[in-house]
């Protein structure tokens, strides 16, 4: 014990977390970099293929979009990493309040995709002027990757509670490498390259919630309970 009454932890205990807690950074951090690399890969192929304008009107539809989406995934994973964490460590299931938040942000989503799907080029002529008209024919697409995005990523934190960020780490690189297909193919118009990209997002993340949910059914099955 130091002066100021402190126990100083030992070189074996700092170790002993460290190698526990090694998956965390290793599945985690370097993989969520890599998913936001894969966030740019349609503005360099739109940039490419069909100039710069397009790869402006595109990048203002991604700000619009992306920062809302951003911010209440964030926020939903914060909320739900304590939820789920007390949960766990009381012994109860995950698995219906897992399907209670899913519900939750679909809802949330079908907001999102009623407003903008229908609405996204009217809006940004409005908000923006009317040059701006074809960033929101681009939202319009791509609403529908961000609102599952809004769903399924706040859920992460179900594998984060359940030490199961191997998953999501392989997820991760899975979805990086889909995205990166788009360097393979050739688009003769810039709306069938964002309708592409939108189908392998929302196919990835019905994908990755099927994973989160597989590991929630298995924990609360096996009783695992951290």
């Amino acid at each position: 014990v130091s002066a100021s009454g402190f126990r100083l932890a030992s070189p074996a205990s700092v170790w002993t977390a460290a190698k526990r807690h090694l998956n965390f950074p290793l599945y985690g951090l370097l993989p969520a970099m890599l998913d936001s690399f894969s966030m740019l890969i349609p503005v360099w192929i739109v940039a490419d293929q069909f100039g710069t304008q397009e790869a402006g009107y595109l990048g203002l539809s991604r700000q619009v979009l992306a920062a809302p989406v951003a911010l209440l995934a964030m926020t939903s994973a914060q909320i739900l990493l304590k939820k789920v964490g007390d949960r766990v460590r009381r012994g109860e299931g995950v698995t219906d309040s897992f399907l209670q938040a899913t519900r939750l942000a679909l809802a949330v989503a079908a907001c999102l995709v009623a407003v903008i799907g229908l609405f996204g080029a009217e809006l940004f002529a409005w908000i923006f002027g009317a040059q701006w008209w074809r960033a929101g024919e681009y939202s319009s697409l791509l609403v529908w990757a961000y609102a599952s995005i809004l769903v399924v990523s706040p859920l992460s934190a179900y594998l984060t509670v359940l030490h199961e960020v191997k998953l999501n780490g392989l997820w991760q690189g899975l979805h990086l490498g889909g995205i990166a297909t788009l360097f393979l193919l050739d688009f003769k118009r810039d709306l069938h390259l964002l309708q592409v990209y939108v189908l392998i997002e929302v196919g990835f993340y019905i994908f990755y919630w099927a994973l989160i949910y597989r590991a929630v059914k298995r924990a609360d099955h096996a009783g695992i309970r951290q």
